[in-house]
C-alpha cells in the first residue's frame, strides 16, 4: 500500500485555507445561480475545515501511531479551532473587504469533527498494513 504523504497534502490545505479565506471579497468569483444556495459559504467553510481535521489528523496518527485516538483528536480540535479563530480574525482586521463571522467560525467548527473522526477511523488501518 502506497504512503499518504500527510504533511504536504496538510500544508498545502493551509495554505489554500489562508488564500480562499483571505482573498478580497472584490476578487471573490460568483458562481451561477443554479449553484448557490442560501448559505452556500458556510458549507465552503465546513468542506475547508473537514478537510483540515482529516489532514492533521491522519499526520498525527501517522507520526504516532502509538497515540490514543482520544489525545489525537484534542490536539486537532485546539488547533483547528485556534486556526479557524484566526482566518476569522484576520477577515476582520485586514483591509480586504471581508468580515469575520462566528456563523463561519461555527461551520469551521462542524467541519472540524467529521474530518477528524474519518481520518482516526481509516488512518489505523494504512498503520495494521
Amino acid at each position: 500500500m502506497q504512503r499518504i504523504p500527510w504533511k504536504p497534502l496538510l500544508v498545502f490545505w493551509i495554505f489554500l485555507i489562508l488564500l480562499l479565506t483571505l482573498l478580497p471579497g472584490k476578487q471573490i468569483p460568483t458562481l451561477p445561480d443554479a449553484i448557490v444556495f442560501p448559505h452556500a459559504d458556510k458549507v465552503v467553510h465546513f468542506m475547508l475545515f473537514a478537510g483540515f481535521g482529516f489532514l492533521y489528523a491522519g499526520l498525527q496518527c501517522h507520526k504516532s501511531p502509538n497515540r490514543k485516538k482520544m489525545q489525537i483528536a484534542a490536539k486537532v480540535l485546539i488547533y483547528g479551532t485556534l486556526f479557524a479563530a484566526f482566518t476569522e480574525l484576520l477577515q476582520a482586521v485586514l483591509p480586504i473587504h471581508r468580515n469575520g463571522s462566528i456563523h463561519d467560525f461555527l461551520a469551521d467548527m462542524a467541519g472540524l469533527v467529521p474530518g477528524c473522526l474519518i481520518a482516526l477511523q481509516t488512518t489505523g488501518q494504512e498503520q495494521q498494513t
